[in-house]
């Protein structure tokens, strides 16, 4: 659509009905990834957030929290329900320690990777799925914010768990004698 007929009110109402009705399409067939992609004046529009919403969640039953990586982050903020059942899946994917593989092709090897390296911040932030990772590899404090990192109580089950977690820790609490 020319940019001059984007910012005609009248012509974008017009044509809500027919974009509508073709993003409910692809969201249903393709998952929420694809409210990604619409125009930010049809974003909001309450059939497509709720079609974005179920996809979500059908995704998430089948996939675990990985299903959201591509679809808009904003679902897990503004929807408690989904964001409680990527919470629940990513604290069973830590805490069970499952990895996924990365092939390096600069050395042409493969290296495995921490599920928190991949999670979005909304999920590699939240404190349950965080000490669930700790208490099950202490090492996984690399991955953390540095305010977590500056965490006397996420520090100590990191290296409760794991001795050498410490290196991770903020300067202040590797210093701390207490």
């Amino acid at each position: 659509m020319p940019d001059g007929l984007r910012a005609d009110r009248e012509v974008l109402e017009a044509a809500r009905p027919s974009a509508v009705a073709a993003l409910l399409i692809q969201v249903r067939r393709d998952g929420c990834g694809q409210l990604r992609y619409a125009p930010a004046w049809l974003r909001d529009d309450p059939t497509l957030v709720a079609a974005a919403r179920e996809a979500a969640l059908r995704a998430i039953k089948r996939q675990g929290w990985r299903a959201l990586a591509s679809g808009p982050e904003e679902l897990m903020h503004h929807d408690a329900a989904i964001l409680a059942a990527a919470r629940a899946s990513a604290i069973e994917d830590v805490s069970r320690g499952s990895h996924a593989w990365h092939f390096n092709n600069i050395q042409n090897r493969r290296r495995e990777a921490h599920p928190l390296e991949e999670m979005p911040p909304v999920l590699r932030n939240d404190r349950a799925v965080v000490l669930a990772s700790l208490t099950t590899r202490g090492e996984s404090l690399m991955y953390l914010s540095e305010e977590s990192k500056d965490d006397r109580e996420l520090v100590l089950v990191a290296v409760g768990n794991c001795w050498d977690a410490l290196q991770f820790a903020s300067p202040a609490l590797q210093a701390d004698p207490g």
